[in-house]
């Protein structure tokens, strides 16, 4: 049996054990492991003005209602802190509807593609 004196030592050989354990020094954890903050990707290349973008789903903004594949411009951003925080579409009638969320964006459209050439036949 042991007394209430050899447990007090086993623990604090435990936690002794215990602190120089954590001081040890661990090889780095790669950027995909890190969590959100570490890998935290920068604003979407093409959230500027110009890019023309294709809408992936129906989608409703303000009281435009969009299908799906239809192309819209975006005219404007609006930036806050260095960070996008809304956009300006223009529609394929010309109207432009002013402070659409990023997030909205980045849900409902993709950029369209730059046409790539078919590749020629391969000659036998």
């Amino acid at each position: 049996m042991l007394h209430t004196d050899s447990l007090s030592r086993l623990a604090t050989a435990a936690l002794a054990l215990g602190l120089i354990a954590g001081s040890l020094t661990l090889p780095p954890v790669p950027d995909a492991l890190a969590g959100p903050i570490a890998s935290a990707a920068p604003e979407v290349d093409w959230m500027k003005p110009g890019t023309r973008l294709v809408a992936i789903h129906a989608v409703q903004l303000r009281e435009a209602r969009l299908r799906k594949g239809t192309k819209v411009r975006v005219v404007e951003i609006d930036e806050e802190g260095g960070r996008v925080q809304s956009l300006s579409l223009e529609l394929p009638d010309g109207h432009v509807i002013h402070q659409v969320a990023v997030s909205v964006a980045r849900k409902n459209f993709q950029p369209i593609a730059a046409k790539v050439p078919p590749k020629a036949p391969k000659r036998k």
